[in-house]
């Protein structure tokens, strides 16, 4: 009986431990939990000072934009704006019709009259047939028939009502009454405004192409600025005789160039002003737009540019320069030695905006197709 228990008890089957890794045991398990938390809190305190750097970058930019917005104020408060000179043009031209000219306009008149025969031909033609005739800011103005390209000169004047009275105030710290040149006028959108708000005395104004010097010759009449814009249709460049003008599809395009349509006069502006019997002494300001031609004109004003206190407004193009058989580098050679300071009159030019002359290469650098406006003086501290 025994033995039979004991075979029995033999045959109970033994329990065998799982196959594969054994469970790790706790204090392992504790250590991986304790590791993640530790990787989890490094990453936490990185994201953390990742937020305050950047809400540092964040307040220094707004800090930044306050005081430009505070800059932008105070020019603002400091500058005209266009508005405020475009309300006040109306009762200013009202008042130019409606006073008869005084003794000086009437005389100066008189005299220009005998020594630019253009002038009293264009006076007594009236306007160019298909010229345009709109009313701005209350001045009359006759504008010639061209292409009309949505954009160019004449649609922007005689669609949107344009004038260039940005322009004229970006440089008006600049103008003191006196006698002002306008080489390349036009027809008189910048003579004629400034006279009517008071910027200037007088203009002498130089426009050779035909349709053009009629059309500001008619401005002229009808705002009543008889003997205070004295417009002569002369091509203003570096020699005294004959040159032969392009035409333009835009009004603002014509040029003198040797495969122009016709031929046109041409002065030195040195010797254009004695003709004239301008008194040079007064010339306070000169505007020249000339098509890429900026080099000509002041390659024939030796004595002009050598007088200090004037300020020059002109273009700077490139592309125009060399079509004109100019480099821009001749031109800038030729500013650096007759003026010592200018302003890039482009609002994100880069640089300061006053600088010596001698920085003008460099600061022009950032042109490649584009253009910009410059104003140049010799300062009489020199």
């Amino acid at each position: 009986m025994l033995e039979s228990r004991g075979s029995m008890a033999g045959s109970v089957p033994t329990a065998k431990p799982p196959l594969g890794d054994p469970e790790p045991n706790w204090k392992e398990r504790y250590q991986g939990l304790k590791d993640r938390l530790t990787e989890a809190k490094s990453a936490l305190e990185q994201s953390r000072a990742k937020l305050e750097r950047a809400a540092e970058r964040e307040a220094a930019v707004r800090a930044r934009l306050a005081s430009v917005e505070e800059r932008l104020r105070w020019h603002e408060r400091l500058v005209l704006r266009p508005e405020v000179l475009a309300g006040l043009l109306p009762a200013r031209a009202a008042w130019r019709r409606a006073e008869p000219p005084d003794a000086a306009a009437a005389e100066r008149e008189a005299r220009f009259a005998q020594l630019s025969g253009s002038y009293i031909r264009a006076r007594d033609q009236g306007a160019p047939a298909g010229a345009e005739h709109v009313e701005i800011a209350g001045l009359s103005w006759w504008v010639p028939h061209d292409e009309r390209r949505e954009g160019r000169l004449a649609d922007r004047v005689v669609t949107g009502k344009w004038l260039p009275l940005v322009d004229i105030l970006r440089t008006r710290e600049a103008i003191a009454n006196g006698v002002m040149l306008d080489i390349g006028a036009n027809i008189g959108l910048t003579s004629v405004t400034r006279v009517t708000a008071g910027d200037t005395d007088v203009v002498y104004a130089a426009e050779p192409a035909p349709d053009n010097y009629a059309c500001l010759v008619r401005n002229v009449v009808e705002n009543g600025l008889s003997g205070l814009v004295l417009p002569d249709r002369v091509a203003i460049s570096d020699e005294d005789g004959v040159g032969r003008l392009r035409l333009s599809g835009s009004i603002g395009g014509h040029v003198l160039a040797d495969a122009g349509e016709f031929e046109v006069p041409t002065r030195r502006l040195d010797s254009w002003l004695a003709a004239l019997e301008v008194p040079v002494d007064r010339v306070r300001y000169v505007k020249i737009d000339t098509q890429g031609r900026e080099w000509h004109v002041l390659a024939g004003a030796p004595q002009l540019r050598a007088r200090a206190g004037l300020t020059w407004e002109l273009e700077f193009s490139p592309r125009h320069l060399r079509l004109a058989g100019r480099s821009a580098a001749e031109l800038i050679a030729l500013m650096q030695a007759s003026f010592t300071h200018f302003v890039d009159l482009t609002p994100e030019a880069p640089g300061r905006r006053l600088r010596s002359i001698s920085e003008l290469g460099e600061a022009l650098a950032y042109l490649e197709s584009s253009y910009t406006n410059l104003l140049a003086y010799r300062s009489s501290a020199v």
